[in-house]
């Protein structure tokens, strides 16, 4: 988690560049809605943060940081589950 603690990010992975893109059929290019922006963004860093979500989501778990009852974003924990325990709960009450 060095990339974490010691805030060093390799800066062209955080850069990205703008297309402008004629839409097709506009009669008069020169009105900006006449045009559209894409957003090409370097893919090592979403590779990088994918790698670093799932080492949370590793250490989360093997240390278990999370109550039993939290679901959202969690490995084998789905909405289904959620439902079963709230029905279940209802139920006992």
């Amino acid at each position: 988690m060095v990339i974490l603690e010691g805030n060093l990010q390799y800066k062209p992975w955080k850069a990205f560049t703008m297309v402008v893109l004629q839409k097709p059929g506009k009669a008069r290019y020169d009105v900006p809605k006449s045009y559209r922006l894409i957003a090409l963004i370097n893919t090592m860093w979403k590779v990088l943060t994918v790698v670093i979500a799932e080492q949370i989501t590793y250490l989360s778990e093997k240390f278990n940081l999370l109550p039993k009852n939290h679901f959202g974003g969690r490995p084998g924990r789905t909405t289904t589950d959620a439902m079963h325990i709230l029905t279940n709960r209802i139920k006992t009450a």
